[in-house]
């Protein structure tokens, strides 16, 4: 008996060993892999945040990687619980990710470089803990995608398009609404003042802000992905409806009371008050979405 509790003893002993330096070996490639990582996207992350603080468009950029944290934060019992299974593929992921990254940084592409930093930690996860961890992690880390700016020349022209659509769908509102109005390109004329439909009424940061906050509803939505991938569609729809009313209300207010209506303290409540209506239209949206799926899910009878 002596004996096989020695024999017991060395063989626990062995394979506390073993674990002990595979954790070792695991957090030291998780080191490396980190740190390549900071270092090759580092110039990436300082232009990224340099749009987050000079463009008005991408200001809500910075609050992205907080909630693709808290997202991940939420599933980490979800990764611990898992075995892990190293998958060896997962370095043709970081591969490809370095691939776009250097084809970003060559043709000053943010959104490529964005696409490359986010296949490089998926791949990471899954060559150390394998394809079910890749599983859970990859929603939270495509969310990143929110954070990085589309390329200058997209944006000006998504902006245009926003400014022009926006400023011909409010003159027609607000000749449906009785106001005598005169639309000369993206001005609005109205008797005693002239309102100007300028980039930043354009409405891309209401299309860019709900569109980020309708994928973190629809992560956190109880139904089916392609019902999120409604709430997704409908963000944009809802941004371009409240920009309308915007600057519809913005000109029937200074045709009722003049132009300091339209300016200051008001005309920025205003955005506000439709930003919050925009947020509450989009929670609608998610739960009547779970209402619809668990109604689908139920039995009949």
């Amino acid at each position: 008996m002596g004996g096989e509790d020695i024999q017991v003893s060395v063989e626990d002993a062995g394979r506390s060993a073993n674990k002990a330096g595979n954790r070792k070996i695991n957090l030291a490639l998780l080191a490396v892999l980190l740190g390549a990582t900071a270092f090759t996207f580092a110039s990436f992350w300082t232009a990224t945040a340099r749009v987050w603080f000079h463009e008005e468009a991408y200001s809500y950029g910075i609050l992205v990687p907080i909630v693709s944290a808290y997202l991940l934060w939420r599933r980490r019992w979800e990764l611990i619980a898992l075995p892990r299974v190293p998958w060896t593929f997962g370095v043709a992921w970081v591969a490809l990710g370095c691939v776009l990254r250097v084809l970003g940084e060559r043709g000053d592409i943010l959104c490529v470089s964005g696409m490359g930093f986010i296949l490089v930690l998926i791949g990471a996860v899954a060559f150390l803990g394998g394809k079910a961890h890749a599983r859970i992690v990859a929603m939270p880390l495509v969310f990143l995608i929110f954070m990085v700016p589309l390329p200058s020349y997209a944006l000006a022209m998504f902006s245009w398009q926003l400014q022009t659509g926006a400023t011909t769908f409010s003159a027609d509102l607000l000749r449906r609404l009785g106001i005598l109005v005169f639309q000369d390109g993206n001005y609005l004329v109205l008797p005693g003042y002239t309102l100007a439909v300028k980039e930043a009424c354009s409405g891309t940061r209401y299309v860019f802000a709900l569109l980020a906050l309708a994928g973190v509803l629809g992560f956190s939505a109880r139904c089916h992905w392609m019902l999120r991938l409604v709430l997704l569609f409908l963000a944009p729809v809802i941004a371009l409806l409240l920009n309308v009313l915007r600057i519809v209300g913005t000109g029937f207010a200074a045709s009722l009371w003049g132009a300091q209506a339209a300016r200051g303290l008001l005309h920025a409540t205003w955005a506000i008050v439709l930003f919050l209506l925009g947020t509450a239209l989009l929670l609608g949206a998610r739960n009547l979405l779970q209402w619809l799926a668990s109604r689908s899910a139920s039995p009949s009878y």
